[in-house]
């Protein structure tokens, strides 16, 4: 988590969490603890992560410190700008990936061990870039990522592969079902690169197609 990003689970529970802390700081401000306050309130909220068990409500919304330090007002909430889509049914390599991505404050992390409940995400929320193993019990990462493809055509599409014969994940992105394969295992800041290269290609085709 990024010092000084308060990471939280909706809008409203953003704002009810700032005026705690502004009422905090308001009582000490007399005795010269406001400041000291408001930081530790604050600071009680760094590492916070909610997770609810219905996806219709799951949302990641992560405010800066400056928004509550101004006063303990919050000036603006931002939504993140990407969705991304993480499916491993090992819930280590899912684990990683969390850590890898908690510090980017722009990507709202989306993450299921399994096939059809990463499905099930993928139809409720506008994902911008869904990464799979190949190897999962119910169907293969490329079947997971044609379904993907009719539920989120726009969405790109990587594959996590430990098999030395990538002939099957290049000929699925000479198809175009993929965007790239990663070997595994895979290097986190390899992983970083990769989702921002994959996310910056996505916005520029977005933008494309806006302006035609």
């Amino acid at each position: 988590m990024v010092k000084g990003m308060i990471t939280i689970a909706t809008q409203q529970e953003a704002v009810a969490r700032a005026e705690s802390v502004r009422v905090s700081s308001a009582a000490t401000r007399g005795s010269g603890r406001g400041a000291t306050a408001t930081r530790a309130a604050a600071t009680a909220l760094v590492s916070a992560w909610a997770f609810f068990p219905h996806p219709m409500i799951q949302k990641r919304i992560s405010v800066p410190w400056a928004m509550i330090n101004d006063g303990g007002r919050i000036l603006a909430v931002s939504e993140p700008s990407y969705r991304l889509l993480v499916v491993d049914d090992e819930p280590l390599a899912l684990n990683l990936a969390k850590r890898v991505f908690e510090t980017e404050s722009d990507i709202a992390l989306h993450a299921a061990t399994s096939a059809v409940r990463a499905l099930e995400m993928a139809m409720i929320h506008d994902i911008d870039l869904v990464i799979t193993d190949q190897r999962m019990p119910e169907m293969t990462g490329l079947q997971f990522l044609a379904r993907v493809r009719e539920v989120r055509p726009r969405a790109l599409r990587v594959l996590l592969t430990a098999f030395p014969d990538t002939s099957v994940a290049l000929k699925a992105i000479n198809e175009g079902l993929l965007y790239r394969f990663i070997l595994k295992p895979w290097e986190p800041e390899d992983m970083r690169v990769t989702v921002r290269r994959a996310l910056e290609t996505k916005r520029l085709a977005d933008e494309h197609d806006r302006t035609r």
